[in-house]
């Protein structure tokens, strides 16, 4: 997945790498971001977010509407183990970085806010919002994973 600007718009979107398939349901996500009066920034930032997420649940083979504790949580260790890639058309200069444990809590942040909008327009199942709010309080506490 890719967090794409939409050119002559301030419009962010989520497209699928492969085929450029908007994912609706994420531009929907975003589109709520900007009705509630959220910044800009705010909108790129939770877009490449919830491109990561959905990029995670493709490569892990899930599906991205029913991660269970132990999937959210191993994103949570994936997004800290895994190295940064470095910018499209840019070369790594110097070491390998790695995100912090406080980054990675704010994906997780946004992954829980995204899951819960969809749950709220039914494309979630309601019974993951539990895995959610778990998965959240373990990125409160990670030495409970």
């Amino acid at each position: 997945m890719a967090c794409e600007r939409v050119p002559y718009a301030s419009l962010r979107v989520v497209v699928d790498a492969r085929s450029f398939d908007l994912q609706t349901v994420a531009v929907a996500f975003l589109a709520s971001l900007r009705a509630r009066g959220c910044s800009p920034n705010t909108e790129r930032a939770y877009a490449g977010r919830v491109a990561l997420y959905w990029s995670y649940c493709r490569m892990r083979r899930l599906d991205w509407r029913t991660p269970g504790f132990l999937d959210l949580a191993g994103l949570q260790r994936w997004l800290v183990e895994m190295p940064v890639p470095p910018r499209a058309g840019q070369v790594r200069p110097g070491p390998v970085r790695y995100r912090s444990r406080g980054t990675a809590n704010s994906i997780m942040t946004v992954v829980g806010e995204f899951l819960r909008f969809g749950a709220a327009h039914g494309w979630v199942p309601a019974v993951r919002g539990r895995a959610v709010v778990a998965a959240e309080a373990a990125a409160l506490h990670p030495a409970w994973l």
